[in-house]
């Protein structure tokens, strides 16, 4: 199972099959066995989220959710 909402989400969404199914989550950061073991789990690093904003700046179409802060 796929899904871009996060794994705890997705945990109390599909309780019942989480023994059945290996789980895709956080937009494909994190996935975990039906085991329920962890068997990636990929964050970005401080460095890469301030540059975030700066690299939005510069792309030719914006995501439709970004927004500058305040």
């Amino acid at each position: 199972m796929a899904s871009d909402r996060d794994l705890k989400h997705v945990q109390m969404l599909f309780r019942v099959f989480l023994d059945r199914v290996n789980i895709v989550a956080d937009n494909g950061a994190t996935i975990m066995a039906a085991d329920g073991q962890i068997q990636e789990r990929h964050m970005m690093t401080q460095e890469q989220l301030s540059n975030l904003p700066h690299k939005i700046d510069h792309m030719p179409t914006k995501p439709t959710w970004w927004y500058p802060s305040v």
